[in-house]
């Protein structure tokens, strides 16, 4: 479906849709790339998903974005050296993340994998919301909701229509 969104928005909180999508934070970047769409530079969002086989078996995925410093590492190796297997979870992850500040809403993954990845984790969405509005220096944050983020492509335009 296609969402026509009237300004970029402070905070997003965006979800996988559930099962099997997110399965895995491998899977959660899906998500995350949907919200970027319509985050404001130096945004947030906020991704909320299950993650039941935490990182997924995607070791390349998680040498690229623990071996990293910061997202421009990514990118330098994957330039380097691409093709390489999982490239597109960490190129898209470490392209986001020079953009937006992304909070992990999730058990499924240890919170020390999640913060070397270059995120914030929390275990509750509460939590998370709390962690967001602390990132976000300003009284009245413009907050979307994405509920099924996979299944949307929200764009920003002068008026809100929407098509299915």
């Amino acid at each position: 479906m296609n969402v026509r969104l009237q300004g970029y928005a402070d905070m997003i909180i965006v979800s996988n849709g559930g099962y099997p999508l997110d399965r895995d934070l491998y899977q959660m970047v899906k998500g995350i790339a949907t919200a970027q769409r319509v985050v404001k530079d130096g945004g947030v969002i906020v991704v909320v998903g299950e993650c039941r086989d935490g990182l997924g078996s995607h070791e390349e995925f998680r040498r690229l974005m623990q071996k990293a410093g910061k997202p421009e590492d990514v990118l330098r190796e994957i330039r380097e050296n691409e093709p390489i297997v999982d490239q597109w979870q960490a190129q898209v992850l470490a392209t986001i993340l020079e953009k937006a500040k992304v909070v992990v809403v999730t058990d499924g993954v240890e919170h020390k994998t999640i913060r070397k990845m270059m995120m914030e984790p929390a275990s509750a969405l509460k939590e998370a919301l709390n962690l967001a509005r602390e990132m976000i220096p300003m009284k009245k944050p413009r907050i979307v909701a994405i509920p099924e983020g996979p299944y949307l492509v929200p764009n920003v335009g002068s008026n809100i229509t929407s098509k299915t």
